[in-house]
């Protein structure tokens, strides 16, 4: 049979719509760092302006400031609004109540002079950043969302999902937030890294300091972390010595105070002693160990708390000086000094991720430790708020 003989057949065409958003820029999935992703538009804001004739090449420095570093992020956040709340910003200017089924419609949004999407709500009087009382929203699946997450993990050193939310919340404002960050976080290679399981272990009767109020850092607990390796100075050729981190921590506030100790020594202890008591006040009563913990890493430590020994004269010498009462837990109970071993976990959880094998100098461990210190300190008290706030 040929061709010819076949019987008529009807053609079917099947044919469907799918309704796509537009992708993004192709300028913001090529930086995987949110601080080069505006320096690049900046520099590239400043060629347009000149190219138009707008500004005078030479009157431009070479440097971008953060003038335009603020208009490059301002310029991401409007082209990121106006893709994904394009329906709701249109209502917003034509006056237009948001209907009941829109995810911003809990936030009472509004727009400013600059066309962003921001935050509404009753804090306006507060005396806080405008960034902080009205922030801008951000969609959860945006690109540039994921950016900002990324800076403010790394700008509270790898924190975890309470700090990086807290830092987030003070500029921006991102629906699902709260698991965006742990999602982050639990994709990061460095978090990953030294992440590990940790058992934890049953705490005895709190201490009558830790449940009564007082002044902070009147009731002190001390330990010592590290060793961590020091040079000098900068460059090749300088020697790497052995320092020594001192934690104190209140144990009323949990506040904690971090400093460095070149050594073991009865003298550096007593100046890290003397540098807290002038920038905190005079402590009552200090609480540490009786040295089962120190004397496995070094013997001198042993002998630094020990009674009979010429350091442990000199130390209970200026405690007495100083009205201060020094209490030694009992030995072999790591229960009753959980709190500063907390802090000292803590800190290195900081430390680790930030400096992993590199050598410092003395001048770059005190920064670095005045930076967690402040990270530890402003750690909110209570889990940010999912939803409104009023």
């Amino acid at each position: 049979m040929s061709a010819e003989d076949l019987p008529e057949r009807r053609v079917r065409a099947h044919v469907a719509a799918v309704a796509e958003l537009k992708p993004e820029s192709e300028l913001l999935l090529c930086y995987s760092s949110l601080k080069r992703l505006l320096r690049i538009t900046a520099w590239c804001r400043r060629w347009l302006l000149i190219h138009r004739q707008l500004r005078h090449a030479q009157s431009q420095s070479s440097v971008i400031s953060v003038d335009e570093l603020t208009e490059a992020r301002i310029s991401w956040v409007r082209l990121i609004q106006a893709r994904t709340f394009k329906d709701e910003i249109r209502r917003l200017r034509n006056g237009t109540p948001l209907p009941s089924r829109s995810s911003l419609h809990k936030l009472n949004p509004f727009l400013d002079c600059e066309g962003l999407l921001r935050v509404g709500g009753r804090l306006r009087n507060a005396h806080l950043q405008y960034n902080a009382t009205h922030p801008p929203i951000l969609p959860s699946e945006s690109t540039y969302t994921h950016l900002v997450i990324d800076d403010h993990h790394q700008r509270t050193l790898h924190s975890g999902t309470q700090l990086t939310l807290c830092s987030l919340r003070q500029e921006y404002w991102v629906p699902r937030g709260r698991s965006l960050v742990k999602r982050h976080i639990n994709r990061c290679s460095r978090c990953t890294k030294w992440r590990a399981a940790i058992p934890q272990l049953l705490m005895g009767d709190l201490l009558v300091p830790r449940v009564t109020p007082s002044r902070p850092f009147l009731h002190t607990g001390v330990d010592y972390a590290g060793p961590v390796w020091l040079r000098t100075s900068k460059g090749r050729g300088h020697k790497a010595t052995k320092g020594f981190i001192v934690v104190f921590v209140c144990l009323a506030s949990k506040a904690v105070h971090l400093d460095a100790a070149s050594d073991y020594s009865a003298d550096a202890f007593i100046a890290a002693l003397r540098r807290l008591i002038s920038r905190r006040g005079v402590c009552a009563s200090l609480y540490s160990d009786c040295g089962t913990n120190f004397v496995g890493a070094d013997k001198q430590l042993g002998a630094l708390f020990s009674a009979a020994s010429t350091d442990g004269h000199r130390i209970a010498a200026f405690a007495g000086q100083e009205k201060i009462r020094w209490h030694f837990n009992p030995p072999t109970a790591p229960n009753f000094g959980g709190l500063w071993e907390a802090a000292v976990k803590s800190m290195k959880h900081h430390l680790r991720r930030i400096i992993g094998d590199a050598t410092l100098i003395c001048e770059e461990l005190a920064t670095l430790l005045s930076q967690i210190e402040a990270c530890l300190n402003s750690r909110s008290l209570s889990p940010c708020p999912t939803t409104q706030r009023t």
